[in-house]
């Protein structure tokens, strides 16, 4: 969906957007979340053109990953977070589950440079989606 319409469809009324100081406050992260989402089909989606992500729906243990990137057969978990990094449970219980895949990433509006702690990697939202590869 594209963002404009993401936006109309969302229900927030203009005048809180005007008001804003932080638009992806505004909309709790879908925004950041559905820019990455058109960055990644632009740059010609996963394998096979197409979008995955990652979902496990276990009692009092849910957990998901927004994006996964395939490509060559290497899988790339980005969790996309509109602020502060946070925990990020699922990407570590991801990369937890999956010892193959030895690097998450986290794209932000925070991120001023793309950056490694241990193994994850923070990536500035606005880069050039190449740059996760």
């Amino acid at each position: 969906m594209d963002i404009g319409l993401m936006q109309y469809n969302s229900g927030v009324l203009a005048t809180d957007v005007m008001v804003a100081k932080d638009l992806s406050h505004v909309y709790q992260g879908a925004l950041a979340e559905q820019f990455v989402g058109h960055e990644i089909y632009a740059a010609g989606g996963s394998e096979n053109k197409r979008m995955y992500y990652w979902a496990r729906d276990k009692k009092s243990s849910s957990a998901e990953i927004d994006y996964l990137y395939v490509t060559n057969g290497d899988v790339f978990p980005i969790e996309v977070k509109s602020g502060p990094k946070g925990k990020l449970k699922s990407l570590h219980l991801f990369l937890e589950e999956h010892p193959k895949i030895n690097t998450g990433y986290v794209m932000s509006p925070i991120a001023f440079e793309k950056q490694r702690v241990d193994n994850i990697v923070f990536i500035p939202i606005y880069t050039q989606f190449d740059m996760v590869k």
